[in-house]
């Protein structure tokens, strides 16, 4: 892996694991990551050390409070987010409607603002969450942009509970900007990423 430090790489795919874990276990790190015990421990050990991971009284892994301030920072530091925010908020309050904030990192979208409805029944979607560009309205008008030559590396990346319901040409069509209006969902392909409440 040229040009990259392999102590680096491998600490982030052990935070990686984070993202889809809430606790883990030095054992479960080892068991997910595929690194050899003794490695894991002394990554774990100086992550810990330096606040991006804690350990509770059971022993158990878990995100470090400084990933809260760089996050936090991150958001506070996005240019487009403190424009958008009063644009957000106008069209809130005339369409009294969500209103979310997409943008696309590669192939995946992510949700860096989001202003409720009051409606009772509303679609929820965590700031900050990732998304493929064909899953939800959102990220599909974005993919509605993207070169078409990638849509073939986005469509092969897709799981097979994400397939159904769905294919290739729907997919296609839905993500056209002539289509981009009034654009719907299969709900096969948001179920993994958004959670519909009603309250």
């Amino acid at each position: 892996m040229p040009h990259k430090n392999k102590t680096v790489v491998k600490s982030m795919e052990v935070l990686n694991l984070f993202l889809t874990h809430a606790k883990l276990s030095l054992n479960e790190i080892v068991q997910l990551s595929g690194l050899p015990k003794t490695s894991v421990h002394r990554m774990v050990g100086s992550l810990e050390d330096m606040g991006f991971l804690k350990k509770d009284h059971e022993g158990k892994y878990s995100l470090g409070l400084l990933f809260l301030q760089f996050g936090r920072l991150v958001s506070d530091r996005l240019d487009i987010r403190n424009i958008a925010y009063p644009f957000m908020e106008a069209l809130r309050d005339e369409a009294d409607e969500a209103v979310n904030l997409v943008i696309r990192d590669e192939d995946e979208a992510i949700y860096i603002e989001k202003l409720d409805t009051n409606q009772h029944v509303r679609v929820y979607t965590q700031t900050g969450r990732r998304a493929p560009l064909y899953a939800g309205a959102c990220p599909r008008i974005l993919l509605a942009y993207f070169p078409r030559r990638n849509w073939n590396n986005i469509w092969r990346r897709r799981s097979a509970a994400d397939r159904f319901g769905d294919d290739h040409e729907s997919c296609r069509a839905g993500a056209h900007p002539s289509g981009v209006e009034g654009n719907r969902s299969a709900p096969s392909a948001i179920r993994s990423f958004m959670t519909i409440l009603r309250l």
